[in-house]
Formats: structure tokens, C-alpha cells, sequence
């Protein structure tokens, strides 16, 4: 078994290239998008990375994530930051017994304080989806791609955008064969598109945030990458099209 170490070093490294990825992008403009990596129920007493522990009253109850921890990246975090030293702009959440608290630590490094992510109602809601075991990682990203995709009047309904995905490429059926979910522009930083996103997801694992990007959940943060950055081909191979003049058609 990896000890706990080497789980968080494993896991900052991941997110470090992700992040850079998705700087690369041009997803992650100032400090837009953040993840979380579900870690179970770890014995913080093997931690030797995290400290110095607040605790925060969370918006709603967890409690199918009583006692488990997560990596989730700070409020205000920078992509382009994030892939220089994720250890200084990720903390671990740890949630209490009854799922109403949660301490966040930040890594031993940082000397000034953290908060969590404003979306972190989002990431607990799509950890806590009890018939998605598998999902061990979420990410979220302002995808140019579909921001500019969702600004046509056409793809204001979920059944539209997957039409018009799924006949862009022959793969993204094999990638995504469930299609991709979609939520009407909506405020963010909020319980209510937590229980939107968290909705969606029971049967999405890519959802799209009408003129505002997507969130991604997997068995990693490379997956969740993954249905993202498959998702933004097909869209951009729909709006190279129209640039050319024509409308595409149909597999």
C-alpha cells in the first residue's frame, strides 16, 4: 500500500500537470477553475505534509464523506501558479464525523492563510454521489471552446448539444457514450448549482455550465481532464465550421 506520503506527493504532481495544461489552454485565466481529488478515509496522524487546521461550517450535510479527506485547491489559486507549486495552493479538507464541519489544512510550506475554493460546495456534492464510486476527481475549467459554443441561441437544451458533439467526430460517442450534461447559465459559488451540477452528474460525467465552462468528474484528475478536453474538440471543430461558412451536417 502507498503510504500517505507518497499518495499526496503522487496526487500534488498530477494536479501540477493538469494545471499547467489547462494554463497551457488558455482555461484558467486569472485565477478561473479548481479540482479536488477524493483521498477516502485516510489517518491524518500519517499526515506530515498539512497543518495548522481551520475548521468551516459547510452549506449542506455530507454525510456520505464523514470522516474522508480530499486535496482541493485554495480560493483565489492561479492555474499558472498552481503548476509551479501546487503543494502551496492545494489544502486537504477533512470532513467531520456528522458531515457538517470540515478542517481545511494548508501544506506545511505556506506561511499565509488559505480558504477553500468558492466552488467547494460543487466538488463535495459530486464526492458525495453515493451510485458514482469511481469518482475520485473533480475539475472545473472555463473551456473557450464551449463558452463560445453555448453563446448560440441553438444549444440552450441538452439533446441539441449532443447532436451536434456526437457528429463532429466518430469517437467522442466511444469516449462519452452517456453525452454530456448541461445547466443553464446559472450564478455560481452556490449550493443551489451544487445540487444542479450534482444532479447531472448521477448520469453525466461532463457537464457543461452554459457561457461559463465545464466540470468534470473521474477515477482521476487525468480522466476528468480527459472528458474535457474531448468535449472542447468537438466544439471547435463545429465552430471552425461555421467560420468556413457552412453549417456541418450529419455523420
Amino acid at each position: 500500500m502507498m503510504l500517505l506520503k507518497q499518495l499526496l506527493e503522487y496526487r500534488l504532481n498530477e494536479i501540477q500537470e493538469i494545471a499547467q495544461i489547462v494554463w497551457d489552454k488558455g482555461w484558467g485565466e486569472g485565477s478561473a477553475g479548481n479540482y479536488s481529488i477524493g483521498l477516502g478515509k485516510i489517518d491524518l496522524k500519517d499526515n506530515y505534509l498539512f497543518h495548522k487546521g481551520k475548521i468551516l461550517s459547510l452549506n449542506s450535510s455530507y454525510k456520505s464523506l464523514a470522516e474522508h479527506s480530499l486535496l482541493i485547491s485554495a480560493r483565489g489559486a492561479r492555474m499558472r501558479d498552481v503548476a509551479r507549486n501546487a503543494e502551496l495552493l492545494t489544502g486537504l479538507l477533512h470532513i467531520s464525523k456528522d458531515g457538517m464541519q470540515a478542517t481545511y489544512y494548508k501544506h506545511h510550506k505556506q506561511m499565509y492563510d488559505m480558504a477553500p475554493t468558492s466552488e467547494m460546495d460543487v466538488h463535495l456534492a459530486l464526492h458525495s454521489l453515493e451510485n458514482k464510486q469511481n469518482t475520485r476527481a473533480v475539475l472545473h475549467a472555463h473551456v473557450t471552446e464551449i463558452i463560445a459554443f453555448t453563446h448560440y441561441p441553438e444549444f440552450k437544451q441538452e439533446e441539441n448539444i449532443n447532436q451536434a458533439l456526437i457528429n463532429m467526430h466518430p469517437e467522442f460517442a466511444q469516449f462519452i457514450p452517456e453525452g454530456v450534461g448541461y445547466i443553464p447559465f446559472m450564478t455560481t459559488g452556490n449550493l443551489q448549482i451544487a445540487e444542479k451540477t450534482a444532479k447531472t452528474a448521477r448520469e453525466k460525467s461532463a457537464i457543461i455550465w452554459s457561457k461559463h465552462g465545464m466540470v468534470c468528474h473521474g477515477e482521476n484528475l487525468t480522466t476528468a481532464f480527459d472528458l474535457m478536453d474531448i468535449t472542447a474538440k468537438q466544439a471547435d471543430i463545429y465552430l471552425k465550421c461555421l467560420q468556413s461558412g457552412f453549417t456541418p451536417g450529419i455523420l
